[in-house]
């Protein structure tokens, strides 16, 4: 299996002035509220609300909208009472807010329920549902991301757009890494943690590139390389300055040789979207300045971007993945879609 481990940036300090007996309490956010585009993957939504009610946590199915949208969430207004508002869009396709509906009362059964319809699931319109939303989650293309981001008065948690790159050193297992780059690339081309963008080390190009076109060639994928790349493999591609930054979301695949790890970080750090990274290396030194010092919310040795996934991580099902710093980064369970409140027990302190 795959082991991950969250490294804290810095350590936090306990300081206590005066004897209380102070927890840090978990409670989640009120009402949350979701807008993503297209309408693929409606069973992995509806499979994301039924690990929330199990949980007991959130209430979080979406269903397939019109113009693009699907949006629908739901919160309760303390962590164990009884109360759930749920946001849901009013749609022609009555049978997906019923669908929606059913999948939150198989799972709760003494639940009293405030149901609240949005008329207008636009962008701009969710952005402004402050009297009912604690948090906005945008799932979708940079687009929407931006747009959100941009109108929203209400707290956004951006589920970012993957630009992600895998760097080849010059002491890889080949196999191994053009094994990591076809998985990473063709298995699922069309979401956020695929790769986009291949560093390849300069002194193995000439044996590594021809292994790599026959295995692409295969998968029908489209090589943009530089000019040194293209030098080694007249079939690739020219690759322009706007392809380094581009999540293609698609079979193509740009490529670059570099000559050292440092100048495969400084690339990555330029044009990454913090999503994931590897390094494919048996370089110790190397793998630990690449884990040390690419910012983003995965960094993998060894290993392909597309284990990037709440459910792969064992966090059971996620809402999306968090490019942002503050406060969840990566891919987002149950613990993210909860905040804090400090609960103090005193025996007649006063200040």
């Amino acid at each position: 299996g795959v082991q991950t481990c969250a490294l804290p940036i810095s350590r936090k300090r306990k300081i206590l002035n005066y004897c209380f007996n102070t927890v840090k309490h978990p409670v989640r956010y009120g009402r949350l509220y979701a807008t993503k585009e297209g309408r693929n993957q409606i069973d992995g939504d509806f499979k994301i609300g039924e690990e929330y009610l199990k949980y007991g946590r959130l209430v979080f199915p979406q269903v397939p909208g019109r113009g693009g949208y699907t949006d629908a969430g739901s919160g309760a207004e303390t962590w164990d009472g009884p109360m759930v508002s749920i946001v849901i869009p009013c749609y022609n396709q009555v049978h997906y807010t019923y669908a929606c509906l059913q999948s939150i009362l198989e799972f709760t059964k003494d639940v009293t329920y405030e149901v609240i319809i949005a008329d207008d699931v636009s962008a701009d319109a969710t952005a402004e549902l402050n009297r009912y939303v604690d948090v906005l989650i945008p799932r979708g293309g940079r687009g929407l991301i931006k747009a959100v981001v941009n109108q929203s008065t209400i707290p956004v948690i951006e589920t970012g757009t993957g630009n992600c790159h895998i760097y080849v050193d010059e002491t890889a297992d080949l196999q191994m890494a053009a094994d990591i780059v076809i998985n990473a690339k063709t298995q699922r081309v069309g979401v956020c943690n695929a790769c986009e963008s291949l560093l390849v080390h300069r002194s193995i190009a000439k044996e590594f590139l021809p292994l790599l076109r026959k295995k692409l060639e295969e998968k029908q994928v489209e090589i943009r390389g530089d000019e040194d790349a293209c030098a080694i493999e007249p079939s690739f591609v020219r690759a322009t300055e706007e392809d380094w930054g581009r999540e293609y979301l698609d079979y193509i695949l740009s490529l670059k040789l570099v000559d050292s790890v440092d100048e495969a970080i400084r690339h990555i750090n330029t044009y990454n979207t913090g999503h994931s990274e590897t390094i494919v290396t048996s370089d110790y030194f190397n793998a630990q300045r690449f884990l040390n010092e690419v910012d983003a919310a995965a960094v993998y040795v060894n290993a392909s971007t597309r284990f990037t996934d709440g459910e792969e991580f064992g966090f059971g099902a996620e809402i999306g993945i968090s490019t942002q710093k503050l406060h969840a980064r990566g891919p987002m369970g149950l613990k993210e879609l909860t905040t804090t409140k400090y609960i103090i027990y005193g025996d007649g302190q006063i200040r």
